[in-house]
């Protein structure tokens, strides 16, 4: 299947990798740990139990945990919470060389889940 091309606004500046359930990396933020369904260099999509645990434009600090073990610091503001996902927008980009082996790793992993 060809890509769909975006143009104006919806184009996205950085490319996302989504995570199937059984290999998302985890997020942790204050000790606690969350499910991350998709990172960009620029920000960060994960599961919250509710909707209150985060506060939109407040500032958070944690680490993400990938497949590899491999270890990112982050760091920036909520930009949205809406039906228990909660959205990060990075001060800090995560290396995209991370994001290129994550993409690798769902591509040889999991062919079905990779979307051309």
């Amino acid at each position: 299947m060809k890509k769909k091309e975006h143009s104006g606004r919806n184009r996205r500046e950085h490319y996302r990798v989504e995570y199937p359930i059984s290999s998302r990396p985890k997020l942790i933020i204050e000790g606690i740990q969350y499910e991350v369904m998709d990172v960009s260099e620029k920000g960060i999509r994960f599961l919250s139990e509710s909707s209150n645990e985060f506060q939109v434009e407040s500032e958070v600090k944690g680490k993400i945990v990938f497949h590899d073990n491999e270890v990112q610091e982050v760091e920036g503001t909520i930009l949205r919470v809406a039906e228990k996902q909660t959205i990060i927008y990075l001060s800090v980009n995560i290396s995209f060389f991370i994001i290129v082996q994550e993409q690798r790793y769902i591509r040889d992993n999991f062919v079905d889940w990779f979307k051309e």
